[in-house]
């Protein structure tokens, strides 16, 4: 491997350990809950969505790993208990928070306006699929609704984060 190549190779395997990691942490916690196909369903949406969404990054793997593992033991519980929450009436902020801000910004993954664009096409597009396959099996499985409501939710709240610390730091710079 030569040496100026060194540092996108060692970037490349963090981001496939992580991702082994994460993975892992949300099956496991499938597992132990009883939830398998809830936490298959969490990450199929969950990652879809920060992929064309963006939000909070972690400074470190460590703590990226254990938001991860908050996350997602959060909505498994949320599921578990079967509680009837009427997430559905967000859907439209949801849809709004996302067309006003996605992708939301990363220093490490820098995108020109075309490429902007598509993203936060894909994530409008997909928001509304994944909210139309929320409301159609919501009597059916009320639990893998919850889980899509859930997973949503995560994901905008990081973005709102995210939108916020970024603003603190433009802040403190100036």
């Amino acid at each position: 491997i030569e040496q100026d190549k060194m540092a996108i190779y060692k970037y490349g395997y963090e981001i496939l350990i992580s991702n082994i990691i994460n993975i892992s942490v949300a099956l496991i916690v499938g597992a132990i809950f009883s939830e398998f196909i809830e936490s298959i369903i969490f990450l199929m949406v969950f990652a879809i969505m920060r992929k064309y969404c963006g939000g909070y990054h972690a400074n470190t793997y460590l703590k990226c790993e254990i938001i991860f593992f908050l996350n997602t033991v959060c909505i498994m519980i949320l599921a578990k208990t079967n509680i009837h929450l009427e997430l559905m009436w967000l859907y439209a902020i949801y849809l709004f928070i996302i067309e006003k801000f996605a992708p939301i910004k990363n220093k490490y993954k820098p995108i020109d306006s075309k490429r902007k664009w598509l993203c936060k096409l894909y994530a409008i597009i997909l928001c509304a699929s994944f909210n139309v396959f929320s409301v159609l099996n919501y009597k059916k499985s009320n639990r893998y609704s919850m889980v899509v409501d859930l997973t949503l939710l995560s994901v905008v709240l990081s973005m709102i984060i995210q939108k916020i610390l970024t603003g603190r730091r433009r802040q403190d710079e100036t």
